[in-house]
């Protein structure tokens, strides 16, 4: 399922619609899950430095829900939390974690960075005990934002860019890793999941949601686009997906 509003993500699909920040709607559905695997339970953070979407308290509380709570951070100058039990220091498809070993993973804004869907999805299938889950967060690739964000990557003028709209990388602005958005739209996460027994595809969109990456004289215009996309049934900036082992 994609787009507009199915019925059981339909609370969450409105509570971003309503302009809440975009962390606490996807922790809440990612601790649901936890929550129905058992305090017993491992959990796999996928990208986890900095916290969960740059939160540590969000992190820190689903670490709380979990007696297993294991990150993957490829970047061995970024900050992780004390709440982990173990962090491995490299790729999701590099990292020693034992077959059918998890009960929940998740990675949060990670999906456009991935360069090998087929390698991503098969060690997600492979971790996963029979029934765990993994939510993803990422950009939409149907979005304009997405096909703007492509551009500039392929034309080497997005650091220019993000530089002159935020400043300086990793100071003053995010670290904008490399993107290839190859896991990021309903089509292409049917065509590289078709192992799991369950899939759900979730689109959310808000007035405001491409303020942050356009300057200020276009903000209002970039709202006009918002209620245009909204009115007409067209994706928003965020993809969500839940998959089923």
């Amino acid at each position: 399922m994609a787009g507009g509003e199915p019925g059981r993500y339909g609370e969450y699909v409105q509570r971003y619609r309503r302009g809440e920040w975009r962390a606490p709607i996807v922790h809440d559905l990612i601790a649901n899950d936890i929550r129905a695997h058992g305090k017993d339970s491992t959990v796999l953070d996928i990208g986890c430095g900095n916290g969960f979407d740059d939160d540590l308290a969000l992190q820190k509380s689903l670490a709380g829900l979990c007696t297993r709570y294991i990150g993957i951070e490829p970047a061995d100058d970024v900050e992780t939390g004390d709440y982990f039990t173990e962090v491995c220091h490299t790729t999701l498809e590099d990292a020693p974690l034992a077959a059918e070993s998890v009960d929940v993973a998740f990675a949060i804004m990670v999906l456009e960075h991935v360069e090998h869907p087929e390698k991503f999805w098969g060690k997600i299938h492979q971790i996963l005990k029979p029934g765990g889950v993994f939510w993803g967060m990422t950009v939409d690739a149907r979005s304009l934002f997405a096909k703007a964000s492509d551009w500039l990557e392929r034309s080497h003028a997005k650091d220019l860019y993000m530089r002159w709209l935020m400043g300086k990388r990793g100071e003053e602005r995010y670290l904008n890793y490399p993107t290839f958005y190859r896991c990021n739209s309903p089509a292409q996460i049917e065509a590289g999941t078709s192992a799991f027994a369950g899939r759900d595809v979730i689109n959310l969109s808000a007035i405001g949601q491409h303020r942050p990456v356009v300057p200020g004289w276009m903000r209002a215009a970039a709202d006009r686009y918002d209620h245009w996309i909204i009115d007409n049934g067209k994706p928003g900036t965020l993809l969500l997906v839940r998959l089923v082992k």
